[in-house]
């Protein structure tokens, strides 16, 4: 697959509100017609747009297209709705997300659509099959939430590392590199270290002043507008060395964030404070009562976090550290590990060793966080050999395997000290053809437990002097394989949700989607399997459900320590759905085929204590996102400094 789209730019973005202020940041749409109301309070976009009867009555034969499954991919959408325009006069066409509002009100409310058409065999098209044609159809890029849930990447304000500034670096406070549009005080501070400040997410950090309430409801309001459900997030905390800013600021900043995904009565979380006064304050008992507050009210807020990841340096995760991370809400910490050779690293100006690495990676999976490494391959003493045979090594030492990994190869940027190494002949980076090779190579060593989460930077091509320009090449790698007949068996290469995409990787539907998602929630078409190995000075173990065919459907991540069992994540893949689309029973041909909400969680779990019990844990302890906290209840845990536990020695 190619690396994960860029995030689309904002219709009509507004103007950015000034820290000190609690900025709303959500948009109206190229047509002004997404309420926000209705959308805090169900998840999908509203009708609103001025229609009249006739316009209306011209929109329905496409929707019926959609339902009946006549239309079932985006190419066929797209035609359709330009022989549409040929021969009805309407005001405004409208976008995909409101024709899906549309498709909503007259299916669920009205009946209009499928008691009105029919399948090619004579039988009545079923209500529950018709939505879910419409939603998978008309959802804009599928891409965004097909790995279960809607990711939030928000910014941090810049600040320098603190070690100083790696050769290859770009970006940073002396950079002055942002935006030109940018009002505020951000204006002349340059960019959030180690960004161009033309990534979307620092884009849009900028475009807010990086007031983190803000830039939630923004990421939100283009999720409703695109149709996808967004009361499941992934939020992602991107800026630089996150542990290392002064912890008042880091309170403040999660809180700002929180307030949004609460929504009306948010507020009170914080007393009334603003995201940015709260991490000036001194006081951090009130802070942290003020985040706990907020922790509370997300467990049945519109948008619940269902995990929280930070960015930081290996050599800023002390034990002290990662015991405040998981107080501030914490399930996965990416690390800034780039190579792990101790010369290479000093040569690039890291100041931090392979000893702090594996440090890290203990420190942080003892605590039952998900741990990310960020790979570099290419840089200044390695070469393609060397590079294959130390990613061999994450795999080889079991003082490393993480969890999840994202490559970037090495790029020459302006303003770095890298650039004045390669304008004087003394270094070379990869092109496209050296970084497809060594990718594939490394992406045939992945073990099954690893996710490959992103494959070269979000960069634009005319910002790299030199190096890797292919956008897509994480699918040149995997044609590389293919071509060698072999593979990668990483979780995002097997996972269920993508395999309907379109080769060139875009999230284009290929295909109708009801009967490949009803043979991945077909229970009886998974098979159970476990894979057992040693990581950090604990035993992991990778329990998963996948179909006959090793398409994976759910997976757990169990750690055993002593009497100690720690469950470090638990996932069911596939498309993201809505709270509300959790079905009534599974036997119905009406169900709607998809994966969640299905009980393939539960199963897991189940099958995660058992495990403990026979090694001798009493206790089960899970890193659970805030706003999954009452799921967990219904199974019997209880919250515990910042975690879910469970007696096992006492079941009931």
């Amino acid at each position: 697959m190619t690396p994960e789209p860029t995030e689309p730019t904002e219709p009509n973005p507004p103007k950015a509100s000034t820290p000190g202020t609690a900025g709303t940041g959500t948009t109206a749409g190229k047509a002004g017609n997404a309420s926000n109301t209705d959308s805090a309070q169900n998840n999908h976009p509203t009708f609103n747009m001025p229609i009249s009867k006739e316009e209306e009555a011209s929109l329905i034969p496409l929707l019926r297209s959609i339902t009946a499954g006549h239309i079932n991919d985006h190419k066929s959408l797209h035609k359709a709705k330009l022989d549409l325009a040929r021969s009805a006069s309407l005001v405004t066409f409208p976008t995909n997300a409101q024709l899906l509002a549309l498709g909503r009100r007259l299916l669920l409310d009205g009946g209009l659509l499928h008691d009105a058409e029919k399948e090619a065999n004579g039988e009545q098209v079923d209500g529950e099959l018709a939505l879910t044609r419409l939603e998978r159809v008309l959802r804009s890029k599928p891409m965004r939430t097909l790995a279960g849930v809607a990711p939030v990447a928000i910014m941090t304000q810049p600040a320098p590392c603190p070690h100083g500034t790696c050769i290859y670096c770009p970006g940073g406070v002396e950079a002055k590199a942002g935006p030109a549009s940018v009002e505020g005080p951000w204006e002349a501070t340059g960019t959030p270290q180690s960004y161009t400040g033309h990534e979307p997410a620092a884009r849009r950090g900028a475009r807010h002043n990086y007031d983190p309430s803000a830039q939630v409801s923004s990421r939100l309001e283009q999720y409703r507008i695109n149709g996808h459900p967004c009361d499941k997030v992934d939020l992602i905390v991107m800026g630089g060395t996150f542990t290392c800013r002064p912890l008042a600021e880091q309170l403040g900043f999660i809180i700002g964030a929180f307030r949004a995904f609460n929504g009306p009565g948010g507020e009170e979380a914080t007393d009334g404070k603003t995201s940015s006064n709260m991490g000036s304050q001194g006081d951090l008992d009130s802070l942290w009562e003020a985040l706990r507050e907020a922790h509370a009210l997300n467990e049945s807020a519109p948008h619940r976090v269902i995990g929280l990841t930070l960015e930081t340096r290996p050599d800023q995760c002390s034990k002290e550290q990662v015991g405040q991370m998981v107080e501030l809400g914490t399930t996965r910490v990416e690390l800034g590990v780039q190579v792990l050779d101790d010369a290479v690293l000093a040569n690039v100006g890291r100041a931090h060793t392979v000893q702090d690495i594996a440090r890290a990676t203990a420190n942080l999976k003892e605590a039952g966080l998900k741990v990310g490494y960020h790979l570099m391959p290419g840089l200044p003493g390695m070469d393609p050999d060397t590079d294959v045979a130390d990613f061999q090594r994450l795999w080889d030492d079991p003082g490393f395997r993480p969890d999840m990994l994202k490559l970037y190869p090495t790029l020459v940027m302006e303003g770095t000290q890298l650039a004045e190494r390669w304008r004087a002949g003394e270094y070379a980076p990869y092109d496209n053809a050296t970084a497809t090779d060594v990718v594939a190579r490394m992406k045939a060593t992945i073990p099954p437990y690893v996710r490959v989460q992103r494959i070269q930077r979000d960069i634009p091509a005319h910002s790299i002097l030199a190096g890797t320009t292919a956008g897509n090449l994480r699918q040149l790698a995997r044609n590389a394989l293919a071509e060698r007949g072999a593979g990668c068996d990483c979780i995002r290469c097997a996972e269920a949700g993508l395999k309907g995409l379109s080769q060139d990787g875009r999230g284009e539907l290929t295909a109708g989607p009801e009967d490949p998602a009803r043979s991945e929630a077909d229970g009886s078409l998974s098979t159970y399997h476990e894979l057992e190995y040693g990581s950090a000075g604990g035993r992991e173990m990778f329990l998963t459900y996948r179909q006959k065919d090793g398409t994976l459907l759910a997976y757990c991540r169990l750690r055993l320590e002593d009497e100690l069992a720690m469950v470090r994540e638990l996932k069911v893949v596939g498309q993201a759905l809505s709270l509300e689309d959790i079905p009534q029973t599974t036997a119905s041909q009406g169900v709607r085929a998809q994966l969640q909400h299905r009980g393939l969680g539960r199963q897991l779990m189940a099958k995660a204590e058992r495990r403990a019990l026979q090694a001798g844990a009493r206790q089960m302890r899970v890193t659970s996102g805030v706003g999954v906290r009452p799921y967990y209840r219904r199974m019997g845990y209880e919250l515990e400094q910042g975690y879910m536990v469970k007696d096992l020695s006492n079941p009931g």
